[in-house]
């Protein structure tokens, strides 16, 4: 409302919890407007092999170590999941890290996603938030190509890329409003795009007092990609 909530007023407005056998589940909504329709963005505390979606994007940065550390935080978590896929493309080099590449890996059942899309951050030393913008904008027209409707995301940079939430939030959104944007004005159907409209993002976190701050940054990213 004018861009202002007191956190209270706005967690009552906005947020409910679901329970399920696993975990708590806590859903925040908002809406923005997207290719002359809405895409719905949603905020979730959530473990992100349990986030049902039709795709989860992760990213990953290419300055690795020795010790292969990279795998840390959510991309860790779906590497396990998935019985070490991500970490045996990186043996092979079919994935690099370079920024704005984007793999896309299908999860047979393994997590509750139906696919993993990967993208990469370049390196975690030259991180900004206009990289990670990019990055967002190139996973979510990766996520389209897929015949996605609906995408999962980590907030690119805030955690191990130190970015502060709130811009790592507002960049997320940023890029993918406008990676999902698509002028069809001069296209005819024959020429026409044949991706998904992306109608849902879910913003996925593990750190709860993160929500707040993401959806500041989330209204940000909005206001100025439209």
């Amino acid at each position: 409302r004018n861009g202002r909530w007191t956190c209270s007023a706005w967690f009552k407005e906005h947020v409910r919890y679901e329970d399920d056998i696993d975990h708590c589940r806590l859903r925040i909504i908002c809406i923005v407007k997207n290719n002359g329709g809405h895409m719905k963005i949603t905020y979730e505390h959530a473990d992100i092999t349990k986030v049902k979606t039709n795709a989860v994007i992760i990213g990953l940065f290419s300055n690795l170590d020795k010790k292969r550390t990279w795998v840390g935080g959510a991309a860790a978590v779906v590497d396990k999941a998935l019985d070490g896929i991500i970490s045996a493309m990186l043996e092979s080099k079919e994935l690099t890290g370079k920024a704005e590449q984007v793999k896309v890996i299908p999860t047979y059942g393994k997590i509750s996603a139906e696919k993993v899309i990967i993208v990469g951050l370049g390196k975690k030393d030259e991180l900004t938030g206009s990289v990670c913008r990019n990055a967002a904008a190139a996973a979510v027209k990766a996520a389209k190509r897929a015949k996605c409707d609906e995408v999962a995301s980590i907030v690119h940079g805030s955690g191990a890329g130190g970015l502060a939430p709130e811009l790592a939030a507002q960049c997320l959104v940023e890029g993918t409003i406008l990676g999902a944007y698509e002028f069809k004005g001069l296209k005819s159907k024959e020429n026409e795009d044949n991706g998904n409209e992306i109608v849902q993002l879910t913003i996925i976190d593990m750190e709860l007092k993160k929500l707040a701050q993401f959806k500041h940054g989330a209204e940000k990213g909005r206001i100025i990609a439209e």
